[in-house]
């Protein structure tokens, strides 16, 4: 291999068999069998005059409790349910160093699961109360299949610019797929026993099948400047297409800009009993994608015929979440922290927005929320996903109901609301920063005629 370049191949194989069966089946599960089940003494190992084990142990008439009513045996020979798995994980990476302040790499990856789920339940199984599709035998088929692989390739540059000044600069492009097939079928008593395939069986045949396809692209480009080593700008913008969102909106932009300011490191700054400060501010945006099936019109099959169940979305866009923080934070790390005293004490501060949704686990404002919206009380769906439930953190936002079809929400939903606009809560997130700010500036006021060696001002 090439000094300037590096490759790299894992692979993993995996094949496993499951016995799924946990007791008695229908007579109760191996737990309440073994604890709960016959009187001490009970010979689990007898069999009746036909040769065949015991159905029933304990339970009502034997002990107080009916639980554990059967015998954890009479299945090992009555009942097979094994499932059967296999994996496959290749992962190939490259990286190419043609120059110093240049690198190339590329990443693919590749996962592929299969599982086969078959149940048989012998014709004339025992069961301690009579049932037709039990005693008379059962068939369940089961299979899935899942396929996904990803890739992506990545061009980093890097230099000094000028002496005082450094940069950087990622272009990347990225496409992902993942298919799924699952396969459910089913019948009920047998025609003739040990025959146990689903054109044995006799009734309460099914068959469910479903099929889904996922893709998506992105392209994505950061950068970074530092200025001596004091002046940190920094900036992400991506660009990403997914089939999960309706045919008129598969392609959606997301950014971040964040500036980070070492105070700290400024020659002027002369605070003693301050070793570490720095100030940060940062606006990014970040998107969650719908299910599978909510851009799509839906239905209900039955022997009766089928009904619409949901109304499809062509112009489902993605949820969106923006986020503004400011206060103290390290550079190039997302994570609040130094404002530091003497090398042991530190505080952290940032503002909160009040018109965060409450229900989002990180308090942060979303747009175009995905929501299930209720269509007029007529003829055809009853429900219909959307794009909407804006909560917008910034100035002049208005939310409006993008969903071509269906009615405007009321204004008397808070969680629907269309047509808002509100600066209030943005204004109190300013006020309170320039507030923490002005007490920083305080402290520093006052540290600065300290003199560590004998208190004196």
């Amino acid at each position: 291999a090439r000094s300037n370049l590096l490759f790299q191949i894992s692979t993993m194989y995996d094949r496993g068999t499951t016995d799924n069966r946990s007791g008695g089946s229908s007579n109760g599960g191996i737990f309440g069998q073994l604890l709960l089940g016959a009187p001490a003494g009970t010979n689990y190992l007898a069999r009746d005059t036909l040769g065949r084990l015991l159905v029933r142990g304990g339970g009502a008439g034997f002990r107080a409790s009916g639980n554990g009513s059967g015998t954890f045996l009479y299945d090992t020979e009555n009942l097979f349910q094994t499932s059967q798995s296999q994996r496959f994980l290749g992962n190939m990476t490259t990286s190419w160093f043609p120059m110093d302040w240049m690198t190339l790499e590329g990443q693919f990856a590749y996962d592929n699961r299969t599982r086969e789920a078959p149940q048989s339940l012998i014709k004339g199984y025992r069961s301690i109360n009579a049932s037709s599709t039990l005693n008379g035998g059962q068939q369940r088929m089961a299979n899935s299949q899942d396929e996904s692989y990803n890739g992506s390739v990545t061009a980093t540059v890097r230099g000094q610019l000028r002496s005082d000044l450094n940069g950087k600069l990622s272009v990347r492009g990225l496409y992902d797929r993942e298919d799924q097939l699952l396969n459910n079928s089913g019948g009920d008593i047998f025609v003739v026993k040990e025959v146990y395939t689903l054109s044995n069986t006799s009734t309460n045949k099914t068959a469910t099948s479903t099929i889904q396809s996922i893709r998506n692209m992105g392209l994505f480009s950061g950068g970074q400047l530092d200025y001596k080593g004091r002046y940190i700008l920094d900036g992400t913008f991506r660009y990403d297409g997914s089939s999960l969102f309706g045919s008129g909106n598969r392609w959606a932009p997301f950014g971040r800009v964040s500036a980070v300011w070492r105070v700290s490191e400024e020659p002027w700054f002369n605070v003693p009993l301050l070793s570490d400060f720095r100030l940060r501010g940062s606006r990014g945006t970040a998107g969650s994608t719908p299910s599978f099936s909510a851009q799509y019109e839906t239905y209900s099959c039955s022997a009766t015929g089928c009904s619409l169940g949901q109304a499809g979305n062509p112009k489902l866009k993605p949820e969106t979440t923006t986020e503004i923080e400011l206060g103290t934070a390290e550079s190039g790390n997302d994570e609040p922290s130094e404002l530091r005293l003497l090398r042991r004490v530190s505080a952290e501060g940032a503002p909160a927005d009040p018109s965060a949704d409450p229900e989002d686990p990180a308090g942060h404002p979303v747009r175009d929320r995905l929501l299930a919206k209720a269509r007029e009380a007529r003829r055809g769906p009853s429900e219909q996903a959307s794009s909407g439930g804006d909560d917008l953190l910034g100035s002049f936002t208005e939310e409006l109901d993008r969903v071509a079809g269906t009615r405007a929400v009321p204004p008397s939903s808070p969680s629907l609301a269309a047509g808002r606009k509100s600066l209030s809560p943005n204004l109190i997130a300013l006020f309170g920063t320039l507030l923490g700010l002005a007490l920083i500036a305080a402290l520093f006021a006052v540290l600065i005629h300290l003199d560590p060696r004998d208190g004196s001002k």
